[in-house]
Formats: structure tokens, C-alpha cells, sequence
């Protein structure tokens, strides 16, 4: 009798299935305790999102990806668990000191703006500023009202976004990961030394300090609607977050690069979601009262301008080297 390595195609399509799941066992064996693992993990992840709220700290959402990761290079050469280490802890370190860094942005002493990006607006929409325009007609905070959940559920995605992007990437094409991965601190890295150079204040605090007029944070308005609740860590982050470092809305400019990177490998349908994704996060920024429209114009730009210079680095990279020929 042949072995089921030695069939040839057509041989081996006429074995009847019972004999190939006894052949390839092994494999089978493998794939069910990987289902079992991410099983087992789904199950811990929506304990831990009951009990504790849902993790949209950095270093907790990366965590659990990593966790998913794990489970999912279960019988898989051992080399993978190794590269999962290599290739996010120094992305997770440098997202840290990105943290750090921009909580500090405004401790150099740089004067700090507020009334360029309302003038900038106003100026674009005939006089009125459209956070002011949007809260006076359309969000109610007393009543919450209904479309304030897909504006807080489009608000909290930054937060996971892009790491479950990176995340998808790492496991199917480990080039696209360190590519995107790239982008995504070179954008960071510039909204930063923005933060330090230019730092402004956002729309709501620029309405508590009588510059604007009646303007509210309601960003997370409608977790009440749906019962949900973020963890606490996540909270305390937020509070120790830099007011001031408006300008550009990297909300607005992740959200653009995930849109820009994906949409070369995207369907039609895939494509449809990516467009829609950057101008539903600019929407809900500026009706939340979190950001001008000029900051996340000036977002998408970055992000823009990331993509196109990474761009030419790589073609530059790959043009071949032309060798004059030596002169008599």
C-alpha cells in the first residue's frame, strides 16, 4: 500500500476521507488543540471584558493580541512563538515611550493655541464653527440620544484598530506587518513632535475657557445607552492623556492609514468599509467635540504623506544600481 505522502494528485483525490484523517492525524491533532486554545481563549476574553470592561489600554489590548497569537501558532514550527517576541516588544516598547512622551509634550514651554484652528473653521463652514453647529442641532447629551453610540463605538475603535490590523498582518504576511508597522511610528513619531511644537486645545476645552461657545465632551455618551464599560486602567490612562496635544487628530490620521495601507489588498467590499471608516471617525471627532475640523484634515495629511514617503524610500530601495562603465 502507498503512502499518502507518495499519491500523486489525482490518487490521492480518489482516498476516501476516513483514510485521510487517519493519515494525517498528526495534523489534525494540532488543529483541534489550536481550535480548543482560541476557543478557550474567546471564553477568557469575555469573562475578562465582564467583569473588568473592555480593554482599550495600549498595553492591554496588545496583550490580548498576543495571547490570540499565541493560540494561533499552536502546531506550528516553534520558530513563530520566538518571532512573536522579536517582532512586537520593541513595537510595544516604542509605543510606551510614545506615551510618556506625549503626556510631557507640553512641558517645553511652547505657547499653546487656541484660536487658529476655530478661525480656520469658521472661515471654511461661513462663519460657524461646525463642533458649535453639530451640539446645537444634532447631539443632546441630556437626553443621551441614540446615534451617540456609533459615535462613541467609532471613537473608541482607535484604540484596537490598528493593533488588530497589525496583529492580522503579522499572522498572514510577516513583510506587510514591519511595513505597517513602520508607518504607523513614523505617524506617531510626527504627530508627537507636532504636539511639542504646536500645542492647541481641543474644541470642549476651548469651550470651558469662554473661546468657543457651548461645546461638550460626549465622546463616551453612549456607553450608557449599551451598558458598556471600559476598564478602569484605560480610564486612568485617559485622565493622564495631554489635553493639549490636538493638533493633527491622530484619531483621524490612524484611521486614514489603515484605510491607505489595506487598500491596495482590499475587495470591493473590504474597499467600501475603508473609505467609510476614516470619514465616520472625522464625523464623530467633530460632533463629539473632540477635535476641529482642521485637525483632522491636517490627520489625514500626515497620514497621507507617510504613505506616499514610505513609498518612494521602498521604490528607492528596490530601483537597481546602475554601474557606469569604467572609462579607457
Amino acid at each position: 500500500m502507498k503512502n499518502l505522502h507518495s499519491l500523486s494528485t489525482a490518487e490521492f483525490a480518489s482516498v476516501p476521507a476516513a483514510v485521510e484523517v487517519i493519515g494525517w492525524r498528526g495534523m489534525s491533532r494540532g488543529v483541534l488543540i489550536r481550535r480548543s486554545a482560541l476557543a478557550a481563549y474567546g471564553v477568557t476574553f469575555i469573562a475578562a471584558a465582564v467583569a473588568f470592561g473592555i480593554p482599550l489600554e495600549r498595553n492591554q489590548v496588545i496583550a490580548w493580541i498576543l495571547a490570540a497569537l499565541a493560540c494561533a501558532s499552536i502546531g506550528r514550527p516553534r520558530r513563530e512563538i520566538g518571532r512573536l517576541i522579536v517582532d512586537w516588544l520593541p513595537f510595544a516598547i516604542l509605543l510606551g515611550v510614545y506615551d510618556l512622551s506625549r503626556g510631557a509634550a507640553d512641558t517645553v514651554g511652547m505657547p499653546i493655541h487656541t484660536t487658529e484652528m476655530i478661525d480656520i473653521d469658521r472661515a471654511l463652514f461661513g462663519g460657524q464653527a461646525p463642533t458649535v453647529w453639530l451640539q446645537a442641532h444634532l447631539v443632546n447629551p441630556y437626553p443621551v440620544q441614540w446615534y451617540s453610540v456609533p459615535f462613541t463605538l467609532v471613537y473608541l475603535s482607535h484604540f484596537f484598530v490598528v493593533y488588530i490590523v497589525a496583529g492580522v498582518l503579522w499572522s498572514r504576511n510577516r513583510d506587510r506587518f514591519v511595513a505597517f508597522v513602520k508607518r504607523l511610528m513614523t505617524l506617531a513619531t510626527a504627530g508627537l513632535l507636532t504636539y511639542v511644537l504646536f500645542p492647541a486645545r481641543p474644541p470642549w476645552l476651548a469651550a470651558q475657557e469662554g473661546a468657543l461657545g457651548h461645546v461638550s465632551r460626549s465622546s463616551s455618551a453612549g456607553m450608557s445607552l449599551i451598558g458598556l464599560h471600559v476598564s478602569h486602567t484605560f480610564e486612568r490612562g485617559q485622565a493622564l492623556v495631554n489635553p493639549i496635544a490636538a493638533m493633527p487628530s491622530l484619531h483621524a490620521a490612524f484611521a486614514a492609514l489603515v484605510a491607505l495601507f489595506l487598500w491596495p489588498y482590499a475587495g470591493r467590499g473590504w474597499r467600501i468599509v475603508l473609505a467609510l471608516y476614516p470619514l465616520a471617525m472625522g464625523f464623530a471627532l467633530v460632533a463629539t467635540g473632540e477635535h476641529y475640523v482642521t485637525d483632522i484634515v491636517v490627520g489625514w495629511i500626515y497620514a497621507a504623506s507617510v504613505i506616499y514617503a514610505w513609498q518612494w524610500l521602498d521604490r528607492r530601495k528596490r530601483a537597481p544600481v546602475t554601474v557606469s562603465p569604467a572609462r579607457p
